[in-house]
């Protein structure tokens, strides 16, 4: 089969990664960090409480939400900066998720690929310099601000992303760790793969299928699995 007639038979002409746990391995960074800012406030709570609260929403939304959930007294912007800067004592060095390295080598020329992401940008710049990001992605990293800083669940950040790579939303194949994240793509209109390394898979199911690497995802098959 040549290569004209294979992207007729592919069944997406995208790929859109989230970030946190999907691309950048930065989930233990981040529960020790939220422990760390909960001790800050006299809160000794298991990371099952709040964990899935919290990711595939903005740092701002999930400071928020654990201002609400644990009843922390202060100004949201001051907890919001606390938090950030106890988060940033964590990246002591920044890593790929494991296996994304390969699988992105094999799918890189066959799709159209881009990060959207909740992931605050002051962070996100840290690990931008260790991994160099923009250029494995040729530029096509989005951001929260480049939707009015309109959180995952909404469908927001995909729909964006799909658009700049000038892609129908059915054309579009997501990949996320995380519920919020999922019901963003699926409320964008398209497919989703849930890997299952930051949650249970009983929180993903959502997605349109859950595997627990990138190893076991086969997009040629996608459809038929």
């Amino acid at each position: 089969m040549n290569d004209k007639i294979a992207d007729k038979y592919r069944p997406f002409k995208a790929v859109i990664f989230d970030a946190d746990g999907v691309v950048i391995d930065t989930q233990s960074i981040y529960l020790k960090a939220d422990s760390a800012f909960l001790n800050n406030h006299n809160v000794n709570a298991n990371s099952q409480e709040f964990e899935h609260l919290l990711t595939g929403v903005s740092l701002e939304n999930g400071t928020k939400i654990l201002q609400d959930l644990f009843k922390i007294q202060g100004n949201p912007g001051a907890l919001l900066q606390e938090r950030i800067n106890t988060i940033k004592t964590f990246y002591k060095k920044i890593s790929f998720v494991p296996g994304f390295l390969n699988f992105f080598a094999d799918i890189k020329a066959l799709y159209k690929t881009a990060v959207a992401t909740s992931s605050n940008t002051e962070l996100f710049t840290i690990a931008e310099k260790e991994l160099n990001l923009h250029k494995l992605f040729d530029g096509h990293i989005y951001f929260l601000k480049d939707v009015g800083n309109i959180s995952k669940p909404a469908p927001d950040i995909y729909l964006h992303a799909a658009k700049q790579l000038g892609t129908e939303p059915v054309e579009c194949l997501v990949i996320e760790d995380a519920p919020n994240g999922i019901l963003a793509a699926k409320n964008a209109g398209m497919k989703c793969v849930a890997l299952a390394t930051t949650h249970d898979a009983a929180l993903l199911k959502g997605a349109d299928k859950i595997v627990k690497s990138y190893a076991e995802i086969n997009l040629d098959k996608f459809l038929t699995q």
